[in-house]
Formats: structure tokens, sequence, C-alpha cells
């Protein structure tokens, strides 16, 4: 089974030590529950924030990078449509969604041009901040019944199947990349007006930002 990027050419790919070497700085305990050819997922615990990472191998677990997923699930937290659209309008990098009744949040980074630390650093900071808008929103709408943050996942089933947890699930939205024009940061000019090209997300979509004619790629060449 392939890995969950889009077929669109997805031909550029980020080393593997780098990337596990900023995540675990970035984030308390790192631990992975899952490794085959096609992925290696991470189980993350910072604080109250409980999620899973997913690297895409780029043909083999020794090839590269070809893209990062992020994946929240928020153990019974009642949410309406009217509140899932609130959330949503307020994330940068991340997509909100309900499943079953219950709250996700995913993200998915494409790896686009070279690597580079700092624009990586840049789109862990936005999913953290993500997830802690989100937890910050939902303080006051946990049930009764919920205890203290869960994974939300199988460890175990994810270890038996990387592959298949993440194709279950990443297929949901379109990858990302940092918007050429604002450098992820959401604002643009002189006066730092809202960066309009990513309408102050600070991140646009990965294949639009590459078809694009003339695009910049995330380590500033064309």
């Amino acid at each position: 089974m392939r890995a969950f990027f889009s077929a669109r050419q997805q031909t550029d790919a980020w080393p593997r030590p780098p990337i596990e070497a900023a995540i675990r700085r970035a984030f308390g305990a790192v631990t992975v529950i899952g490794d085959d050819q096609g992925h290696t997922i991470y189980e993350v615990e910072d604080g109250d924030l409980r999620f899973v990472i997913a690297l895409v191998h780029h043909g083999s677990a020794n090839a590269g990078v070809c893209e990062i997923g992020f994946l929240a699930r928020f153990l019974r937290y009642p949410v309406s449509d009217k509140a899932l659209r609130s959330l949503n309008s307020g994330l940068h990098l991340a997509s909100a969604f309900i499943e079953s009744g219950e709250l996700y949040l995913i993200a998915r980074i494409a790896a686009t041009g070279s690597y580079d630390e700092t624009r990586f650093g840049l789109m862990l900071e936005a999913w953290r901040r993500d997830m802690t808008f989100v937890m910050a929103t939902l303080s006051g709408k946990k049930s009764a019944e919920a205890g203290p943050p869960e994974l939300g996942f199988d460890a175990g089933r994810i270890k038996e199947q990387p592959t298949v947890f993440a194709m279950a699930y990443f297929w949901r939205n379109d990858p990302k990349t940092l918007c050429r024009r604002c450098r992820g940061r959401g604002r643009a000019g002189l006066f730092r007006r809202e960066c309009d090209a990513c309408e102050g997300k600070g991140f646009v979509g990965a294949f639009r930002a590459s078809e694009s004619a003339g695009a910049v790629r995330a380590d500033g060449t064309r």
C-alpha cells in the first residue's frame, strides 16, 4: 500500500535524522509506535497535548521523508457544527473534523525544496499553536466522563500496521507548505498587514504553490 500523499508529483525528500531530532527537541516525550517500509509513526506527549506524527518515507525508510502528518483525537468533547466552523477559522496549519461524534485535528506538510531547520521549526510551532488553541477552546466543553488527556488511538494496532493507520486518516486534506510571500508569518509588507496570499495563515496548499507559475519553494528557490 502506497503512502498517504497525493499522486501529484511529490519528488522532493528531506533527510529523516534532522526531522526526527527537531521533533524530539520541540516536544516532550516522543516514542516510535509504528515503523514499516512506508511510514514511521510517533506517539507524542507534551504536557496536556497528546497526538501522533507520521513520517512518509520516500520509497523506503532510508531514502528520506516526503511528507509529515500530524493527528490528534479529542475524546468526549462534544462539539457542534457551529463550534467546528469556529475552530477551523482560528487554525493556521491544521484542520478540525468530526467523525462518529469525536473531534479530530489533522495537518500534513509536504517536503518541498531543501530541508531547512528554521522553517521546519516554524511548522512544528504552528502545529503546537493549533493544538493549544483547540485545547483552550475546548476547556469548558469537556464532558463529565472525560478523564486526563489520552492518545485516542490503539498503539498496538498502529505497531502492527503503520501504513494502514496512516491511510485511514491522512487522505482527508491536502499537504501544505510555508506561504512563499510571508514565509509562514501570516503578515507581509512594510506595514505587516495580513498576507493576502495565505489569508494570514502562513501556509498554503503545497501543490497549489508548486503548480503556480514561477512558484518559489519553501527553501526560497524556484
